[in-house]
């Protein structure tokens, strides 16, 4: 096969992915170059967040259900990879349970409760978690295997089996305490499983491959997840055996023949849809781009460009992957369902994706969906979450897909999303900064943090102060431990006309790769002040995808806005005794769900309320003011409120001519 330079491959990968972009994506308009394997995720813990980022992380932690899942729902604390092992089964369920599930939801629980609490440093939860680290060590076995399966039920499954699936989530979650406390032990531990869990799958016998093409199992196509584990251990080690055990995985890929839509297999045809389980495509999707950058191979570009093709048909105005369980080959549209499922772990895999070619448009698509579906699907205190959400939401039907549109602690035994909820902000801090190789770093999504990382050997901390998406303005303090020259890198979003800086005197300035570069000896003390110069944008969509209805929604910055319909909230089931209720959502005015655009409106942008306000998801400090027109044509003045401060919300309009 031959190999492509990872120059070509991100220049190539761009070029088509930008050629694919319908009017209105919600990746963008605008072309930008790669940036050619330049960035790497830094360690976790790098990034610490700040302002009401950090709010948010504390919130759920103490007071929503993040911190308290265990009194929720028993499925996230039955100690699988502890002492209590469960048996595998030909059947889909035991004793009423996939018996995977609650592995996976261990891993989800575990990985949110340990980033959440190290990220905001509250002591009860880091030695909480320290107590799982210690717990799961203890039981390791003798081997290495860390798992939920006893000794005479491993890696040897019939059909339905989740081995692989939830070890990459408890992995994952293993390797970020390791990052956040230097803890070699965790280190070994999960070098030794992986290590094992290859060995027991080698050429010849793969995962999928032993299964056969007619086992239906979601645990065992979950597996492919595998990768997040061996692209972190080989971005950490650089050890090949990592990336091509990785590669070997998504060839034996192939061979599944269930929620297989990012197959190699798959990918090789352009023109296709997704069409299955949406959680799947999500939690795939960064494999082809890892494995494209890597190594150069032509096969995996195909793929990866082709999975960029794919994506962006389904994406809804908030960005989010349309997914009512499968995809179903729907466009995208302000009436479509989405899983939060599908927020975090695209958000998860976009991460990986910018690191390999497709950068900006990637950083793009998380700040939008994490913006606007990923805050519009929970409350600002994450008591509970939709499962299922649409960026137009005219009520919520308590029996809508098995009760999955309500907003609720734990959507009956699929607890996914609502773990899942508690995930996204951690994943958004992983990504807001990156190293730029040797030459410095890169502020890649914005908002209020401080980053402590390590250039030339130099101890460096940058503070961004800001409120951003409710700010305009960013101000980076830099404090390397003595004078130091490297580069800081500013992304561009493709939602911005310009970007206006106040550098120090002497700073060299360039764009590069669609970022601006400012390079300088830096001292301690010294400030650059970024200004995004933001337009209110009318961006075509599709209102509905029945019979593909066209209209518009409005978008300044990485916020959507739209009309908020006021709602009454009551309490209805307790979940255990433990204070979380589902809520029962009801509207009390929908005057205006009807209006509609006049195809020369404008919307002026406006501050209501200070920057700096508690919750502002809640209580949002900008607004856009603007007239539409009702069903007799009349005009009416209105204030659209971003996205993620609404519950029922009319977000896609039709523009009356």
């Amino acid at each position: 096969m031959e190999k492509m330079d990872r120059r070509r491959f991100g220049r190539t990968l761009t070029a088509a992915a930008v050629a694919s972009l319908p009017a209105g994506s919600a990746l963008g308009k605008k072309s930008h170059p790669a940036l050619d394997g330049e960035l790497r995720i830094p360690p976790a813990g790098s990034v610490i967040p700040g302002g009401w980022i950090r709010e948010q992380l504390e919130n759920d932690l103490i007071h929503g259900i993040t911190g308290h899942y265990d009194e929720i729902n028993d499925t996230v604390d039955r100690d699988l990879f502890g002492a209590n092992k469960e048996r595998s089964s030909d059947q889909f369920f035991v004793a009423g349970k996939k018996p995977w599930w609650s592995g996976e939801h261990e891993g989800y629980w575990k990985d949110a409760v340990t980033r959440a609490a190290f990220l905001t440093r509250q002591k009860e939860y880091m030695d909480t978690v320290r107590g799982w680290m210690e717990r799961v060590l203890e039981y390791q076995s003798p081997d290495g295997y860390i798992g939920i399966y006893p000794p005479d039920n491993r890696y040897n499954h019939k059909r339905e089996n989740g081995e692989l699936w939830t070890q990459s989530r408890l992995f994952v979650a293993m390797l970020a305490y390791h990052e956040y406390t230097g803890d070699k032990d965790v280190l070994e531990a999960v070098d030794r499983a992986v290590r094992l869990t290859m060995s027991k799958y080698p050429s010849g016998r793969g995962y999928f491959k032993s299964a056969g093409p007619t086992t239906h199992s979601g645990g065992l196509s979950h597996g492919l997840a595998f990768c997040d584990v061996l692209e972190w251990m080989h971005r950490k080690t650089r050890d090949e055996d990592f990336l091509n055990y990785a590669e070997f995985l998504y060839r034996d890929f192939d061979h599944c023949r269930f929620n297989d839509d990012m197959s190699l297999r798959k990918l090789r045809k352009a023109r296709t849809r997704f069409m299955l389980h949406g959680p799947h495509v999500c939690e795939h999707f960064m494999v082809p781009f890892f494995l494209g950058g890597e190594t150069g191979k032509e096969e995996f570009l195909v793929a990866a460009n082709n999975a960029i093709r794919k994506l962006r048909r389904h994406l809804t105005p908030s960005g989010c992957l349309v997914s009512s369980e499968n995809v179903n080959g729907r466009p995208g549209a302000a009436d479509s369902f989405y899983e939060y499922c599908c927020i975090t772990e695209l958000a998860i895999g976009m991460n990986r994706v910018a690191q390999y070619g497709h950068s900006l448009e990637a950083f793009d698509l998380v700040e939008k969906m994490t913006f606007n579906g990923g805050q519009g699907a929970r409350f600002p205190l994450l008591d509970s979450c939709s499962y299922l959400t649409s960026d137009n939401r005219e009520q919520i039907n308590p029996h809508g897909h098995l009760g999955r549109q309500i907003y609720s602690p734990s959507h009956s035994a699929a607890a996914c999303c609502t773990l899942n909820a508690g995930r996204l902000m951690p994943y958004y801090v992983e990504g807001m900064w990156m190293k730029w190789k040797d030459e410095g770093v890169a502020a890649c999504m914005y908002g209020p943090c401080v980053l402590e990382t390590i250039i030339n050997g130099i101890q460096v901390r940058i503070k961004e102060e800001t409120s951003y998406p409710f700010s305009d303005e960013i101000l980076f303090e830099i404090e390397p431990e003595k004078a130091a020259r490297f580069s800081l890198f500013l992304r561009k979003p493709a939602f911005a006309r310009e970007l206006k800086l106040d550098t120090p005197p002497g700073t060299r300035t360039a764009e590069r790769d669609g970022f601006i570069e400012l390079e300088r000896p830096w001292s301690p003390g010294e400030r650059v002040r970024l200004k995004m110069e933001l337009e209110v944008l009318k961006v075509p969509i599709l209102v509905s995808w029945k019979g593909r209805r066209k209209g518009v929604c409005f978008q300044r910055g990485p916020l959507l806005y739209g009309l908020r319909f006021p709602i009454e909230v009551e309490n209805g089931r307790e979940h255990g005794d433990s204070g979380f209720y589902d809520k029962v959502i009801t509207c009390t005015d929908q005057a205006g769900w009807e209006y509609r655009v006049p195809h020369q409106a404008e919307f002026e942008f406006t501050r209501v309320a200070p920057e700096e306000r508690a919750l502002p998801w809640r209580d949002p400090p900008v607004a856009l003011e603007g007239e539409m027109v009702n069903a007799r044509g009349k005009a009416r003045q209105v204030t659209l409120v971003p996205q993620g401060a609404t519950v029922l919300r009319r977000m896609g309009f039709a523009v009356k001519e």
